[in-house]
């Protein structure tokens, strides 16, 4: 249930406006016996990404979840969403985030569309049904807000089967202004290899795609193969702009010994733009990353192909640790574009880590005869996380003249401060090189959350067996804002550092450390952390530990044909924000 308001100059409005409000807030908070344990969530902020700002108001108890939202994004816009188990289901009310993703995506996992609506979920060991009614919306969701607004009017049918220990079926249907259904297979034939089929049609266009995945100690393989027809949507939206992987995709990891590794990649994709505009595009690349002597050194090449024309990009580089404590570098980056003259930069890099909590690093660019020093530096306390970070990003999808590396400067800031409350600074670079700010604040109020229920649990109901523990650094201090995955539920770590979840049946639980998912600044490692645990009654309940290690920097994917491996190299790919 949830609604988009304009308001103009009048008490009229602006009394409709309050009253609005005031309804929604009934229909969050007003129930027939009081919560035994609430968490409130209060987030507030801005975005130049999306010209967006606003907060929202978000009540997780024992057997509900409700939040609301109230923003500025062109005009003011309203957000709310409930949910609740209802016997052996969840029932939604409001705007979600409809994941719609298929066996045969290998390469992008991030496939999802905007409703609002009624939705009912159901779920099993062998079968998983989730039924939607309602409208497709036109919004965006952050940190600190989440608002739409009704777009086409629209019903799914997602449904999940277990057909046998090694094959499942997959049924994706949605039934709007144009039609998608699309029918899915995947097997398992080994432990190591996994195979999938999908065929049907997308905003009434035709689609098929297969997948085949290989996963060696030595060597991996993910190919897949798609056919689609020029104005194929998995559903019709405005937004997100999501890209398809179209025709052949290819990703080939060689790695013979522990220290050397080979990727070969090639992939096709197909976007949509309004008003019904189609663009494909190729990109492939070589990459080769080796760890020898103490030298970290990789080499990448890349080509991509649009409609607008070639480009080629070339990326080597090596860097070592001098000392414990200091750190140079140097990168080599060439771009050419079929309509202009070719780019080429000479970087170096030094870092200096100072001690545990403080870095500083000089960032020396040379391009077209000009050179350029920049400064920065990451600092971490228990109350404030700083970083400055000079950036070369590689942009394949912008065809000009001036190349495509574009250096730019990250920043992160983060302020953790007593009771709860956080404030946070972003930036991020957007596929054409803008850099963007994001700026939220959030806090937490606890009710009925005394010693005997420490931390935040997100699970559906008040159940006597739980799974509880604690949280702390290598020096045996709390983290709060934590975020752990223990069976299908998510945890959340007070100030104490503590977690606990409560689930119906006892028995061992698979535990996950969900990086994603965390509320504390910085980033962390797993230094000890149990991979099963197992949920008793309270009275009997064992408390599990957990530490983890912040690191100064964040971990980058180790994948040499990727500039996201290499220090201060980044590639943005269609459909990335």
């Amino acid at each position: 249930m949830n609604c988009s308001i304009r308001v103009r100059p009048g008490p009229g409005r602006i009394s409709l406006f309050a009253r609005h409000i005031a309804f929604l807030f009934l229909l969050c908070f007003f129930r027939p016996h009081s919560a035994n344990a609430q968490v409130f969530e209060m987030t507030g902020g801005s975005s130049s990404q999306l010209d967006a700002e606003g907060g929202s108001l978000e009540v997780k108890g024992n057997d509900y979840t409700a939040r609301i939202d109230l923003g500025y994004l062109h005009h003011p816009s309203l957000g709310f969403f409930y949910s609740r188990p209802f016997k052996s289901s969840i029932l939604g009310a409001g705007d979600q985030q409809i994941p719609f993703v298929l066996p045969t995506d290998l390469f992008d996992h991030s496939y999802y569309f905007l409703g609002r609506g009624l939705s009912l979920l159901r779920k099993s060991k062998d079968r998983r049904l989730f039924v939607f009614a309602g409208t497709t919306s036109d919004g965006y969701s952050t940190p600190f807000l989440s608002i739409a607004r009704n777009d086409t009017p629209s019903g799914a049918i997602f449904y999940e089967q277990q057909i046998t220990p090694t094959t499942r079926f997959f049924s994706r249907n949605i039934f709007s202004k144009r039609q998608t259904s699309i029918q899915s297979l995947e097997w398992a034939a080994r432990k190591d290899i996994k195979m999938a089929l999908s065929a049907g049609i997308g905003n009434n266009q035709g689609y098929g795609s297969s997948s085949f995945a290989l996963d060696k100690r030595w060597i991996s393989v993910d190919a897949s193969y798609a056919l689609a027809g020029p104005e194929f949507q998995r559903v019709l939206v405005a937004t997100p702009q999501l890209s398809e992987n179209d025709r052949e995709n290819i990703r080939v990891e060689f790695h013979p010994w522990a220290n050397v590794r080979f990727v070969v990649t090639r992939n096709n994709y197909l976007a949509s733009f309004p008003p019904n505009v189609s663009e494909r595009a190729m990109v492939q690349g070589v990459g080769v990353g080796t760890s020898l002597a103490g030298f970290q050194s990789y080499g990448s090449w890349f080509q991509s192909s649009t409609s607008a024309g070639n480009s080629t990009a070339l990326a080597v580089g090596v860097r070592r640790m001098l000392t414990p404590h200091f750190e140079a570098g140097v990168d080599y980056l060439h771009s050419s574009f079929s309509k202009g003259v070719a780019d080429h930069s000479i970087i170096g890099n030094l870092r200096e880590i100072l001690n545990a909590r403080l870095s500083v690093t000089e960032t020396i660019t040379e391009n077209s005869g000009q050179t350029s020093v920049d400064f920065g530096g990451n600092f971490i306390s228990n109350f404030v996380t700083v970083s400055v970070d000079y950036q070369t990003v590689f942009l394949p999808f912008v065809q000009s003249s001036s190349g495509q590396f574009k250096q730019v400067m990250v920043l992160g800031l983060h302020f953790q401060l007593p009771h709860g409350v956080q404030f946070n600074v972003d930036s991020n670079v957007t596929p054409l090189g803008q850099v963007q700010y994001t700026a939220y604040g959030s806090t937490y109020a606890y009710r009925g959350m005394g010693n005997s229920a420490p931390g935040t649990s997100f699970t559906g109901s008040f159940f006597q067996n739980i799974v509880r523990g604690k949280v702390v650094n290598s020096q045996g201090e709390p983290i709060e804002g934590a975020a752990l995955r223990i069976g299908s539920e998510l945890a959340i770590t007070d100030t104490d550092g503590n977690f606990m979840v409560r689930v119906k049946k006892e028995g061992e639980l698979e535990l996950k450390i969900e990086f994603s998912e965390f509320t504390a600044p910085g980033n962390y490692v797993v230094e000890r952390a149990p991979s099963t645990v197992k949920a008793m009654r309270e009275e009997s309940a064992q408390e599990y530990t957990v530490v983890l290690r912040r690191t100064l920097n964040a971990p980058r994917p180790d994948d040499p044909s990727h500039p996201l491996s290499q220090p201060n190299l980044q590639e943005h790919t269609p459909g990335s924000n």
